[in-house]
């Protein structure tokens, strides 16, 4: 009896065949897979210390409410294109930065060295560099919150993948 025991412990038989960190190393390089996928980038649409559910048309409703608009292309190595509407210049200029991810209970984004993003840390914003990924909604959008709010839909932070046709030049 015994050894039917310790025979059905296996690895082959274990509900996780892969180890914890190999789970973790595995969600990783998927969600770097998506973001590298998108040759033309992503649209960032970026909620800091707002609900992000009382935008029923997002886009427009950012804009009135004076909140940047980011465009971010991700490649393999860490490195991240990444324009911003800040000023004419921020906008008609690619700025280089840096991304890692990681993993804190969920997969990790965190952009790394200064950009156009560190603008959105202060008072005004109130506005942060580290996001958890929670997953794809059904247009494909990638959805990230942060990891210091518990308050559901607030300092949301959402990839949506731009149109091979869009013209990125200002």
């Amino acid at each position: 009896v015994a050894s039917f025991l310790l025979g059905s412990c296996s690895r082959d038989d274990q509900a996780f065949p892969k180890t914890p960190t190999e789970r973790s190393l595995a969600r990783q390089d998927s969600l770097r897979e998506v973001l590298v996928s998108a040759p033309q980038g992503w649209e960032v649409l970026y909620f800091p210390k707002t609900d992000s559910l009382l935008f029923t048309n997002p886009k427009e409703e950012i804009n009135q409410h004076k909140f940047p608009n980011h465009q971010m292309t991700f490649h393999r190595d860490g490195v991240l294109d990444l324009q911003g509407d800040y000023t004419d210049g921020s906008a008609k200029s690619l700025q280089r930065s840096t991304y890692e991810l990681g993993q804190a209970g969920y997969t990790r984004l965190s952009f790394t060295t200064g950009s156009y993003l560190t603008q959105l840390i202060g008072e005004r914003y109130e506005g942060e560099l580290d996001f958890l990924f929670r997953g794809t909604d059904a247009d494909g959008q990638l959805i990230f919150e942060s990891p210091r709010t518990t308050k559901p839909a607030c300092s949301y932070f959402i990839l949506r993948r731009i149109a091979k046709d869009v013209d990125r030049s200002a």
